[in-house]
């Protein structure tokens, strides 16, 4: 059975390269933010997990991948960069029933792709900054050619 990390991490990258917010990039991450960087919108996937789900017939596997759209403001964020970004997000990863990401560079082909979780978490530290996080996780079946 061949690994489906690197693969999938690759088409998540080129899934989500290219969004904006207000006329701003909104980078993406593999993992965790580089200790160097420090924008307002981010997001940052990974967080894989895999569950064999072969068949007499076909050797398969189950993934879950957690993409986190990261947001803060100071004083006052009312969630909307958060909101306004994961709805992109969903879209490139789950704009419909039919549509998968593309694996087959790497002899892999993703059968079927489901929403599993969305939640949203806020905070606020030192009565000052506001941070707004919204986790979507995406749940795709990877034929192994």
């Amino acid at each position: 059975m061949k690994d489906v990390n690197y693969p999938l991490r690759k088409a998540y990258f080129a899934a989500l390269s290219g969004i904006t917010y207000g006329g701003v990039a909104v980078p993406v991450y593999y993992g965790s933010l580089p200790e160097d960087e420090a924008p307002v919108n981010y997001i940052i996937f990974g967080g894989l997990t895999h569950n064999d789900d072969s068949t007499k017939n076909s050797a398969d596997t189950v993934s879950l991948m957690k993409t986190t759209i990261h947001t803060y403001n100071n004083k006052y964020n009312d969630g909307k960069a958060a909101d306004v970004i994961g709805g992109i997000v969903y879209q490139r990863i789950y704009p419909d029933s039919h549509t998968n990401l593309d694996l087959s560079a790497d002899g892999l082909q993703i059968t079927g792709t489901t929403f599993s979780n969305d939640f949203t978490n806020d905070f606020v530290i030192n009565k000052a900054v506001v941070y707004v996080d919204r986790t979507l996780i995406f749940r795709h079946t990877i034929y192994v050619q």
